[in-house]
C-alpha cells in the first residue's frame, strides 16, 4: 500500500537534462527481486528480478496493489526487494495466504447504467504534517473556477448522456473526460451468489483507460486527439495509424464554456 506523485512529461524532460549517469536519466519501473542463491564470500546478496514490471499504487491517494508471490519466494531465504528510481511512498506491506480455488470465486457484474455529465472539480486536500502526504479529495466541495489548476482541452469530446455502450467492454471506443466531467456507473449485484461460509465479499472496480498529460512537453498534449488505441506501437502516431475507434466515440461536444482555460488567461495577463 502506498501512493505516488504522478510523473509526467515535465519529469521526463527534466531527466533528459540530468548530468547523472545514463542509467539515472530514465524512469526505472519498480521491479520485484529475490535473493539469487546464498550470500557470496563478501557477505553480499546477489538479487534476481522475478517480476520486471511490478507497477505502483496508481494515484496520489493511498492505494493497495496485489502482487502474486506463489512460486517466487525462496524457502531458505524468503526476502523480497523492490527496486526503482521513482519516488514511491510505500506505507504498508502485508503477506497473505491464498486459500486456493475452493476459498475464492470471482463474478463480473453487468454494467447497467453509465452517464456522462458535468459536475465540477472536487477540492484537493493535502495531508501530512507539512502538507507533503497523499492527496485526498473532498467530493462534496467543488473548487471555484478561479482556483482551478486545469483548463479545458481544445477539441471535441464524447457527448453527454448514456455512454454505457462505450464502457461495456475494453475496445478502442472511449469516453473522453475533460476537467470537471463525471461518469456515474451502476452495476447490478442482485444475482450474486451468497459468499461461502467463513468468507467475505469485496468489490473491485476494474477500469481500462488512458491518460494524456496536457503539458507543453507532451506532443499533441494541447488537444483531445489523436486518440489512443490498443495496438498502437508509439505515440504520437501518423495519420495512417489513426484510432479505429475514434468514429465510434461520439466526439461531438466542444469544450465547456463554464470552465475558463487558465493557460490562455495567464498568457493574456502576461503570465508564463
Amino acid at each position: 500500500e502506498g501512493w505516488v506523485y504522478w510523473a509526467g512529461s515535465n519529469t521526463e524532460a527534466a531527466l533528459t537534462q540530468e548530468t547523472a549517469p545514463d542509467s539515472a536519466r530514465h524512469t526505472a519501473i519498480p521491479t520485484l527481486e529475490v535473493p539469487d542463491g546464498p550470500p557470496g564470500a563478501d557477505g553480499k546478496t546477489q538479487w534476481r528480478t522475478v517480476i520486471a514490471d511490478l507497477g505502483w499504487p496508481a494515484g496520489s491517494t493511498t492505494r493497495g496493489i496485489p502482487i502474486p508471490l506463489a512460486g517466487l519466494i525462496r524457502p531458505d531465504d524468503p526476502r523480497v526487494r523492490i527496486s526503482t528510481n521513482l519516488l514511491v511512498a510505500w506505507d504498508r506491506a502485508l503477506i497473505g495466504l491464498d486459500g486456493g480455488d475452493d476459498a475464492r470465486s470471482t463474478t463480473e457484474l453487468p454494467l447497467v447504467a453509465a452517464d456522462l455529465h458535468f459536475r465540477g472539480v472536487a477540492t484537493a486536500v493535502r495531508t501530512g504534517a507539512t502538507d507533503d502526504g497523499p492527496e485526498l479529495w473532498d467530493y462534496a466541495t467543488l473548487t471555484p473556477s478561479r482556483a482551478l489548476r486545469w483548463g479545458q482541452i481544445p477539441g471535441l469530446h464524447t457527448a453527454d448522456g448514456d455512454v454505457r455502450d462505450l464502457l461495456a467492454t475494453p475496445d478502442d471506443r472511449v469516453v473522453t473526460l475533460d476537467a470537471g466531467d463525471e461518469v456515474t456507473v451502476m452495476f447490478d449485484p442482485r444475482d450474486l451468489p451468497a459468499p461461502a461460509p467463513g468468507t467475505v465479499r469485496d468489490y473491485l472496480l476494474r477500469s481500462w483507460g488512458w491518460d494524456k498529460d496536457s503539458s507543453f512537453h507532451t506532443q499533441a498534449g494541447q488537444a483531445v486527439g489523436p486518440l489512443p488505441f490498443q495496438k498502437m506501437r508509439q505515440y504520437p502516431f501518423g495519420p495512417e495509424a489513426a484510432s479505429p475507434g475514434e468514429s465510434g466515440s461520439r466526439l461531438t461536444r466542444p469544450a465547456r464554456p463554464s470552465l475558463p482555460d487558465l493557460r490562455d488567461a495567464a498568457l493574456g495577463a502576461g503570465g508564463r
